[in-house]
């Protein structure tokens, strides 16, 4: 036998041990009556390319009359709705936080919101903890932190029963009707059932689960939706400065007079910044928010072409955004410009991919 050991021989013997160790593991985990996990069943011809799935007893929850499945926008609504008329409610939401897309997609925009009811509440509310940037009624930037604790507090005073992280997996139905859904969280698997339940999910989740028909875009299996967006929230040195590329700068009901002419300057004007800098974004009208101070939010980026129910297509689409992103600003930063005042914010959950109708928080 030979002195010298080859690197291959080395390579192997380390994977044999790897694999020694990891099938020891595996054999005492399976011995381990701790373990919530369910036994595979032995298959005498298994089928290529499937893994069969074993049936299990889930823990079951009936204790409410509305479940709410996604807490966006319109679940907020929903849940609160409910609550309100003395319905008991349950509210799942698969982020870490209710609002959808206001808060986990970071829009930090609402237009078209000079409405009675819910709409007004909030906007007062926002008010008394001065988290809007604008007095407007209809149209404002907000701060997506404000909303988020807001929004949690109003589902609490109303006593709606909150499930944040926490995923639609299944539906089942009786005949026509909807009786149960599965869910998925560090919790385990669950069973809820309850009389009504209402699908706010974004992307009609709940619907195709339990076997409804779908169309996406304007109809059909193919037709484009509405582009993908990474929202992301930088720290500039002077949001003065940089006051001619953000949109609704500083606009308040004496000067809103031709401000959709503003925004439409402003984003140009960014833009041209941008292809100065070296690079041409993705999207056409790139945009600038002020959400307080020098904190700004940064929409530059679009994804076309991507399905919501596409796993693999939605992780390239963020990952290529994200890095457009980053260059963009880098680039800008690197200029002789204005754009030498951004910097990107450097705290975690602070980029998302909003689509739409529904958000998914790029960072779990």
């Amino acid at each position: 036998m030979s002195e010298f050991t080859s690197p291959l021989s080395s390579t192997e013997n380390g994977r044999r041990t790897f694999l020694r160790s990891a099938l020891t593991g595996a054999a005492t985990l399976a011995s381990s009556s701790w373990l919530g996990a369910v036994s595979a069943p032995v298959s005498e011809q298994p089928k290529a390319g499937v893994f069969p799935e074993p049936a299990q007893d889930l823990p079951l929850g009936e204790d409410v009359d509305v479940i709410v499945c996604g807490a966006g926008p319109a679940g907020i609504a929903a849940a609160l709705a409910a609550a309100r008329s003395g319905a008991k409610t349950r509210l799942i939401e698969i982020h870490g936080c209710l609002g959808g897309v206001w808060t986990a997609g970071l829009l930090t925009y609402i237009f078209d919101f000079n409405k009675p009811g819910l709409a007004k509440e909030i906007i007062r509310r926002l008010d008394e903890r001065d988290a809007r940037r604008s007095t407007l009624p209809d149209q404002f930037v907000y701060e997506p932190e404000e909303m988020k604790v807001l929004l949690e507090e109003m589902c609490v005073e109303a006593g709606v029963k909150i499930h944040l992280h926490t995923r639609l997996a299944a539906a089942y139905r009786d005949g026509r009707k909807l009786t149960t859904v599965i869910t998925e969280s560090k919790s385990g698997r669950q069973a809820w059932r309850a009389p009504v339940f209402i699908d706010a999910t974004g992307d009609g989740d709940l619907g195709a689960m339990a076997r409804c028909g779908w169309d996406i875009g304007q109809g059909g299996a193919e037709c484009p939706c509405q582009p993908m967006t990474l929202n992301t929230l930088a720290v500039v040195k002077d949001a003065a400065a940089l006051k001619n590329y953000i949109s609704f700068y500083q606009v308040t009901p004496e000067n809103r007079k031709g401000m959709w002419d503003w925004h439409h300057q402003a984003t140009e004007g960014f833009k041209n910044e941008i292809i100065r800098a070296g690079f041409k974004p993705s999207y056409g009208m790139p945009t600038l928010f002020q959400v307080r101070d020098n904190l700004v939010m940064v929409m530059i980026n679009h994804e076309y072409g991507i399905k919501a129910f596409d796993a693999p297509a939605i992780t390239e689409a963020t990952i290529r955004a994200r890095a457009e992103v980053f260059k963009v600003v880098r680039a800008c930063a690197s200029s002789a410009g204005p754009g030498k005042a951004c910097r990107l914010w450097p705290l975690r959950n602070r980029s998302a991919c909003a689509m739409a109708g529904a958000s998914t928080d790029v960072i779990p």
